[in-house]
């Protein structure tokens, strides 16, 4: 995989410590060819603003592919490799900022979100998303005001970059934050019925699970039986009772222990579940395949 690493020193000429650029893609300016993945000596801000062509325009960072033809918003570090696929006519906002201020700047902010974790080190963990949102009007705007504030200097200009900088991540944070919670409301239920496919045969403390997942034990009860049309208890039960039947018929263990790896509480609870849905005890349901195979 070629490699290309954008440097410190063809960027920031005039001893500012943000430099901001605006571009058009087209046959003589282009971010790199095709397939070759870079990385930068700098943090970098950027807006993509794609031609309304149709074709597929791609962005490719810590191994997601980001779809960029409605645009986008993006964070990324200076170690993160990523490769761009742009059409044509596709416009480019950069803002590059070097590490001593971003890191001076962000030292400052409430750390109310997992947002700020890319900031705690040189090296961020290469399975951490990418950090992007679409394309926001008011974002925008805080990018247009950082390459003006870049083109037009004076003795303030640093101050001013550093509060259009802090009002931006906020911002930036505010959306990305927003929208992840977004996503996780919309897979909240598919996500939890994974939970629960792999932990039934152990002690699951709902409370616990439901601050997990960022919603009260109330509203998980209440969503997962408008969407699956059971209760938890119900198909905790049901995934409980298939690795019981599957032990009963292919084990030689003993009720009791069957009850206990398979993640029912009490007998009470074990016999209760199975008699209702069986129709007949643990017992005799082994008696009665043992018989069929006879």
């Amino acid at each position: 995989m070629a490699i290309y690493t954008y440097r410190i020193k063809n960027y920031f000429q005039d001893e500012l410590p943000v430099s901001c650029s605006v571009y058009v893609v087209n046959g003589n300016h282009r971010p790199l060819h095709p397939g070759q993945y870079h990385n930068r000596e700098f943090w970098k801000i950027s807006a993509i603003i794609p031609p309304d062509t149709g074709r597929k325009e791609m962005l490719i960072c810590k191994n997601n592919k980001i779809d960029v033809r409605s645009g986008i918003i993006y964070l990324v570090s200076p170690n993160d490799l990523m490769t761009l696929f742009l059409s044509d006519g596709t416009r480019i906002f950069n803002i590059l900022i070097l590490d001593d201020f971003i890191q001076d700047l962000v030292k400052d902010l409430h750390k109310i979100s997992d947002f700020y974790k890319i900031f705690e080190s040189e090296s961020p963990e290469k399975d951490c998303p990418l950090l992007y949102t679409p394309i926001i009007p008011h974002l925008m705007k805080l990018i247009k005001d950082l390459l003006y504030e870049t083109a037009h200097t004076d003795a303030n200009t640093p101050a001013m970059l550093k509060h259009l900088l802090g009002v931006f991540l906020i911002e930036f944070e505010r959306n990305y934050r927003m929208r992840q919670m977004k996503l996780r409301s919309k897979n909240l239920i598919s996500g939890f019925e994974s939970y629960l496919r792999e932990n039934f045969l152990s002690r699951i403390r709902l409370e616990t699970a439901a601050r997990e997942f960022g919603v009260t034990e109330k509203y998980l009860h209440s969503r997962f039986r408008k969407e699956t049309g059971h209760t938890i208890k119900e198909y905790l039960n049901e995934l409980r009772l298939a690795y019981a039947v599957k032990n009963l018929e292919n084990t030689k263990l003993g009720i009791s222990e069957i009850r206990q790896r398979s993640g029912f509480p009490n007998p009470n609870c074990f016999f209760t579940a199975f008699r209702r849905k069986f129709g007949c005890t643990p017992q005799e349901y082994r008696e009665m395949k043992r018989l069929k195979k006879t």
